[in-house]
């Protein structure tokens, strides 16, 4: 039976010494449309691999496991568009996971036993490169934004400055919230450098046991302690020539900075149980969500430490000093999941888009992506708007936190006219509203009838006549004018008795002018 060939010629480049892995492809699995070319180790495989118009790469690494992680992270690096299968004669769990961990796309064990498996994991590679590319043409890409989406100015700023500090051999400090994406920014410093083809290695300081931190990040000899059957390479050898990310510094322990501080002191570390020096080439970007000048003040940071650290500081802006980008980002995050999971295109109604950008998102981006592919995922066969009604029932936080602050648009068409005012409570207790301790009401209560032609003549114009949008900016206008003027302009004040969150009511009156 003849084998079904692939769709259209597939080039695939091969990383080996022995040769093996082409027999196999060319002689035993025999795919047609496969074209395959061989590179050997010895030469310059990062260039080859480079070439976008490869389908996938298949490394054989028979290196030891620490180098060939390094090995895949720095091939993963420089090409992020082609998938890479790994190929090793390890057939072990942990060691298949670090591998895949490292940047590769699948992992395959020699001798080749099972031909299924391998069609499997190469038919695989070409439908994710397809996805990539199909990424790419919609403007998907990680491009000259690194990734980062938006173009309000504080992000425009931002990569200005990444453009400028990159190659310069300085460290650098990273600050900002949970879920603002200090990682893509310490990658985009890494990319600008000199050392955008050495690896990157990511830490999550947090996450480091205090009596494993030397072990971890400066590694051991063999025998050094019970369980330690092989020499093994901490984070700085895994990150020469390139650049440790130290993600949360914050929370090292007093013993981890100690060890942290000598290493920045020389550029020098020893292996536990060696005792010669080793040295390590690295630059070091540090992460926090932390106030460190607070913290060196309490004397739970080391200042020594900190100022080793703090040469150049980049502040990451939140998403809620940023809400320009909530919707090309929101978008972003649809298209992406729509492709991956071959989806037809998924839109927000303008009501949705209204709510977005009204909310704080005090997860910021993280949030953000989280919702988006939360909503894509659960909504109705054959939908394709996302609306407010929607956004509300799936969010219980987004709910609780905007769920008086805009009554007005949860009014829906064919509502009667009992309904709607039952659904505006400013109209639905105008008495309450008006007779309330501390002042009068979110808007001044006027009988029409009794307004004279000259008087109706200066108000703004007859709400038929302006458009929804318009209708809603200029209710906000006057009852934030009149709430803010019954509490003496006191922001707090007036936002607790509008029953919103202050940051809430300062974007309001920045928005209104």
């Amino acid at each position: 039976m003849e084998k079904a060939g692939l769709q259209g010629e597939r080039s695939v480049l091969l990383v080996e010494d022995d040769g093996y892995c082409g027999y196999f492809l060319t002689e035993v699995l025999r795919l047609p449309g496969l074209r395959v070319t061989s590179a050997a180790k010895g030469s310059d495989i990062l260039d080859a691999a480079a070439d976008t118009a490869l389908d996938a790469v298949i490394v054989h690494f028979q290196d030891r496991v620490e180098q060939a992680l390094v090995s895949m992270r720095r091939l993963a690096e420089h090409n992020t568009v082609t998938p890479i299968i790994a190929v090793s004669e390890e057939a072990d769990v942990d060691v298949a996971l670090a591998v895949v961990h490292a940047g590769a796309f699948d992992y395959l064990v020699r001798p080749f036993n099972n031909a299924a498996r391998v069609e499997q994991a190469l038919r695989g590679a070409f439908s994710r490169r397809d996805e990539l590319r199909k990424q790419a043409e919609a403007g998907l890409g990680s491009g000259a934004g690194y990734g980062m989406i938006g173009k309000s100015c504080l992000l425009l700023e931002l990569q200005r400055t990444i453009r400028q500090i990159g190659p310069m051999q300085v460290n650098v400090l990273i600050y900002g919230e949970s879920g603002t994406g200090k990682e893509l920014i310490a990658r985009a410093v890494h990319l600008e450098s000199e050392r955008r083809d050495g690896p990157f290695v990511a830490v999550n300081c947090g996450a480091v046991p205090e009596a494993l931190f030397e072990s971890i990040f400066f590694g051991h000899e063999k025998g050094a302690f019970t369980g330690a059957t092989r020499r093994h390479a901490g984070f700085l050898e895994e990150a020469q020539g390139g650049t440790l990310f130290l993600d949360e510094v914050g929370e090292l322990t007093p013993k981890g900075q100690v060890a942290l501080l000598r290493f920045l002191e020389n550029q020098e570390f020893t292996r536990v149980g060696g005792s010669a020096a080793q040295k390590a080439d690295v630059r070091i970007i540090a992460a926090t969500n932390r106030n460190l000048d607070q913290a060196v003040d309490e004397r739970r940071f080391r200042a020594d430490l900190y100022y080793r650290l703090n040469v150049v500081y980049l502040r990451a802006p939140s998403l809620r000093q940023r809400t320009e980008d909530i919707l090309p980002l929101a978008d972003y995050f649809l298209t992406r999941f729509c492709l991956k999971n071959r989806l037809d295109p998924i839109q927000l109604s303008p009501e949705a888009v209204r709510l977005l950008d009204a909310y704080d998102w005090p997860g910021n981006v993280r949030e953000l992506e989280n919702l988006m592919e939360g909503l894509a995922a659960t909504l109705p066969d054959g939908q394709r708007l996302i609306t407010r009604k929607q956004i509300s029932q799936y969010s219980g936080k987004i709910q609780a936190a905007l769920g008086r602050e805009d009554p007005l648009s949860e009014v829906h068409p064919g509502d009667s006219a009992d309904s709607r005012r039952s659904a505006d409570p400013y109209q639905a207790g105008r008495a309450d509203y008006a007779s309330r301790p501390g002042g009068p009401g979110p808007f001044p209560i006027e009988d029409s009838s009794s307004s004279s032609p000259a008087e109706a003549g200066t108000m703004e114009p007859e709400p038929m006549l302006q458009s929804y949008r318009e209708a809603c900016e200029a209710f906000e206008a006057r009852y934030f004018k009149t709430l803010l003027e019954a509490n003496g302009g006191n922001v707090a004040k007036a936002a607790r008795q509008a029953g919103i969150h202050p940051v809430t009511l300062h974007r309001k009156l920045r928005k209104l002018r």
